[in-house]
Parts: C-alpha cells; sequence; structure tokens
C-alpha cells in the first residue's frame, strides 16, 4: 500500500489524488466503524459520503469563488433518477438502510439546482423493520 500511494502521489493529477485520499480515509473511517461499534457501512455508501466530504472541504476551502463541482456531482447529472429543482431552489433526497443489528441508518444529501451539493448527513436510528418507517425517520431528520 505504501508503495501505491508513493507512485500516486508522484503520478496523478491534484484533483485525483484528493480522491484517492477521501476515498482512502473513507474506508478507514468504515473500518473503524466496524472494529470499535460493529456498524457495517456498505463500500459504495463509504466512496459516496467520501466524495460528498471532499467537495464540502473544498467549498469551504475555496474563497471568493463558485464552488467547484465534484466528481459525483457530475456522474449525478447524468444520472436519470435525479432530477434537479427549479432554478433558485433547494432539492433534499433522503434514502434508508436496515443494518442486521435493527438500526435504521438515513442518508439525507442537499442540492442546488445546479447538482452541487450544500450538505450531506447520515443518522442512526432503532427502530422496526419497516420501510417506510425508516424513511420516514430520514424524512424527518431532513425537516429537522
Amino acid at each position: 500500500m505504501f508503495d501505491w500511494f508513493e507512485f500516486m502521489f508522484k503520478q496523478a493529477e491534484q484533483d485525483n489524488m484528493e480522491m484517492i485520499v477521501a476515498i482512502t480515509y473513507g474506508v478507514w473511517y468504515s473500518r473503524n466503524q466496524l472494529v470499535f461499534q460493529e456498524k457495517h457501512i456498505p463500500p459504495n455508501e463509504v466512496s459516496i459520503v467520501a466524495l460528498i466530504q471532499l467537495q464540502e472541504y473544498k467549498n469551504i476551502s475555496t474563497i471568493n469563488s463558485v464552488p467547484q463541482r465534484a466528481a459525483l456531482t457530475d456522474h449525478c447529472c447524468h444520472n436519470t433518477s435525479w432530477s434537479p429543482p427549479p432554478r433558485g431552489t433547494l432539492k433534499i433526497n433522503v434514502d434508508a438502510h436496515l443494518s442486521s443489528d435493527g438500526h435504521w441508518f438515513s442518508r439525507l444529501i442537499l442540492r442546488r439546482s445546479d447538482g452541487s451539493v450544500v450538505g450531506a448527513a447520515t443518522r442512526s436510528h432503532a427502530g422496526s423493520e419497516d420501510v417506510v418507517f425508516g424513511k420516514a425517520l430520514g424524512l424527518n431528520n431532513a425537516l429537522d
């Protein structure tokens, strides 16, 4: 792993290196969640959250300029299952996942009409096995 990182630091462009670092941190965080809190985070969620966090970092780090769109945003714009809200408004998407220990994990993402991310969050809830209940918890978080 060290040799690969060393090679990538020498060869990769900055945007690619930032994604590598963000996803690597996400994998490490996911591993710690599993080892210390027995929480399993699916790999696709690890990468999505890592790219959202990277975009949030870039948005905060960019002073006096329009935030850049992350690679995740570019992919979302080509995804026919997501449609942008009217210009000048925000749209929040919510999903829920029932873990094997009976906890619901709801994930929220708030975007502008151009697809850029305003914020994202993940919450854990104890609950039933009812999917509607799990998504309702996520919507409740979104409203909060």
